[in-house]
């Protein structure tokens, strides 16, 4: 069941172009929620590579990545409270489980955070706390991020929106959550520059990722084409960010700018992408309006 009644405004054309404060808290929980995810999801699959070496600087810096996953799902969980309507309800919700897409989301977000809040505990007394328990801690995390991400998925994929009951809808999600992962350890300097190894082969993913999502884009029924200007905007800084992705992976450059440790270019690839995932998601929500259910 989608969870917010919607009044919009519509253009000369026809189109509903604006959304309500109810649509917009779902944008904003929805990226939050799956980037979270892929970023944790990634750093995890960094760390768990026996060619990556991990030093002193990297655990510190992987603690900070952990809070920062931790605050992007507490935001998402209080912009979660404008479409729910109030706090209230977020409890209210998990009464049905057994048959509620929504109820199980809000039950892998609610385990995601409890997981982190432990995982980050852990950095403060990782001398004290056996090693076994970390590990079941961050494969909690882990198994609450796919969670997530399925029960969104599935939450979605409605009948009575045939534009989102497709595999589109998932692939959205994945490739948002992947591509937030991928570009964020490119620009925090988790993988220490663009040039190495690891950068040639995430700078390669988001690349790839970026040029799928705009492939998903344009092949998806019932979307917004050529014609709608948000699409083109979309498209426009999606392709840019490839570009810079491309560029990253196949530069003969041994140094980044940076400017207070964060790494010139992969940023602005980020942000172009993170522009890019918005205006895609707000056409997401469009054609929901479109449908007039």
């Amino acid at each position: 069941m989608v969870r917010a009644r919607t009044e919009t405004r519509t253009s000369s054309t026809g189109r509903r172009w604006e959304l309500d404060k109810h649509i917009w808290s779902l944008v904003v929980f929805g990226l939050l929620a799956q980037s979270g995810a892929g970023i944790w999801l990634t750093t995890e699959l960094i760390l768990l590579t026996p060619s990556f070496a991990v030093t002193q600087e990297t655990e510190q810096l992987v603690r900070k990545i952990y809070l920062t996953v931790f605050i992007l799902l507490m935001v998402s969980l209080v912009v979660s409270f404008f479409h729910l309507g109030t706090p209230r309800h977020f409890f209210h919700a998990l009464n049905n489980l057994g048959s509620s897409w929504l109820s199980r989301e809000i039950l892998a977000l609610s385990f995601f955070l409890f997981f982190l809040v432990l995982v980050n505990l852990t950095g403060y007394f990782a001398h004290k706390i056996p090693l076994a328990h970390i590990i079941i801690l961050r494969a909690g995390c882990t198994l609450s991020a796919l969670f997530l991400l399925a029960s969104m998925s599935k939450l979605y994929m409605l009948e009575t929106v045939p534009a989102w009951n497709t595999l589109h809808t998932p692939s959205a999600f994945v490739i948002t959550s992947l591509l937030a992962g991928a570009g964020f350890v490119l620009f925090t300097g988790l993988i220490p520059e663009p040039q190495t190894t690891w950068g040639r082969v995430f700078s390669s993913a988001a690349f790839v990722l970026i040029l799928l999502s705009l492939i998903n884009q344009i092949t998806w029924p019932g979307m917004a084409g050529f014609s709608n200007p948000l699409f083109m905007i979309g498209a426009l800084t999606g392709a840019l960010a490839g570009i810079l992705y491309l560029y990253l992976a196949f530069s003969q450059s041994t140094q980044g700018i940076k400017i207070h440790g964060i790494i010139l270019l992969p940023t602005l690839a980020f942000i172009l992408a993170a522009v890019s995932e918005i205006l895609a998601r707000i056409q997401f929500f469009n054609a929901f309006l479109r449908t007039g259910v």
